[in-house]
């Protein structure tokens, strides 16, 4: 059974949450069979982070404990799913396609989600695409063509209409949600990594971190990665890694269409996304403690 967060048209609440602390560390646990699960507070020491919380604009840090990205959690040993039975996550969304979901061996029915979930734990899936299949790389032969392809997926992600409908449809899930929520696909850092870059932003976390952070899955996934390289042959290597991995370019691409389609972010989560300031405030107040009360009241009031 899911737990709700409502908000009046003065004030918006937050509830079942606690403060964070400028110097809170990054305690996510680390499960060894999905190996890009993480906070979306802060990258790990051991990824190439802090370890702690990141600050926001207006004096804030964020909280931990609220939203978890991942890679497709399908595949997780016993001791992992045990792991994420600690974590009180109320809601799982996955972005996934149909067929990326049914060729997952572990999914019970896709419908009722995947085996990881824990009793109370509801499953939502809000297929980005649209389709169901993936998005066909056929035409990506080389590294160059992969590139191109990556810029191209986050270039449509601002420009698509039903994919903006669907990004919609998740940053209301997660605001609407009052217990800790996980967001993921396959890889977890395309269609993940822009619903993070897009939460962070509500969150007031600085571009050059959420930069940073999108770029952590290269170090979180790094292992992962250089398993399948082993296995593709030497002249292919190159292009598979530019699929595998992230760009700087990939999210930039995404976020210069956000200027050429919208002039700013702000208005392509309103305009582009529909969102209202209500739900953009909701979000930010779950995500984020300030330190100082001024900043807090206001922006949390209307």
């Amino acid at each position: 059974m899911r737990n709700f967060l409502f908000c009046t048209t003065a004030v918006v609440f937050c509830l079942f949450f606690t403060p964070a602390s400028a110097q809170q560390q990054i305690l996510t646990p680390i499960l060894a069979s999905d190996a890009n699960f993480r906070d979306l507070a802060g990258i790990s020491a051991s990824n190439g982070g802090t370890g702690f919380v990141n600050t926001t604009s207006n004096n804030g840090v964020m909280r931990t404990g609220i939203f978890y990205r991942s890679q497709a959690l399908s595949t997780l040993t016993s001791a992992d799913k045990e792991s994420l039975s600690t974590l009180h996550i109320g809601l799982d969304i996955d972005l996934r396609t149909p067929r990326e979901i049914i060729g997952t061996p572990s999914l019970l029915d896709p419908n009722a989600g995947i085996d990881w979930l824990p009793n109370g734990t509801d499953y939502l899936n809000v297929n980005i695409y649209g389709t169901v299949d993936p998005p066909s790389t056929g035409s990506v032969n080389s590294p160059e063509t992969a590139v191109d392809y990556m810029k191209s997926t986050y270039q449509n992600f601002v420009t698509d209409p039903f994919q903006r409908a669907k990004f919609h449809e998740v940053l209301l899930a997660l605001a609407s949600e009052a217990d800790a929520a996980v967001f993921h696909c396959s890889g977890g850092k395309d269609r993940t990594g822009w619903t993070a870059m897009l939460l962070q932003s509500i969150a007031g976390v600085s571009p050059s971190t959420i930069m940073d952070d999108y770029l952590a899955s290269n170090s979180y996934m790094a292992a992962a990665i250089n398993d399948i390289l082993d296995k593709v042959p030497a002249e292919e290597r190159a292009t598979f890694a530019v699929m595998l991995g992230v760009q700087s370019e990939f999210l930039q691409a995404g976020l210069d269409q956000v200027t050429v389609s919208y002039g700013s972010l702000d208005a392509y989560l309103t305009q582009g996304l529909g969102l209202s300031q209500e739900t953009i405030y909701l979000l930010r107040n779950k995500m984020v403690c300030y330190n100082s009360l001024v900043p807090a009241l206001t922006l949390i009031l209307l």
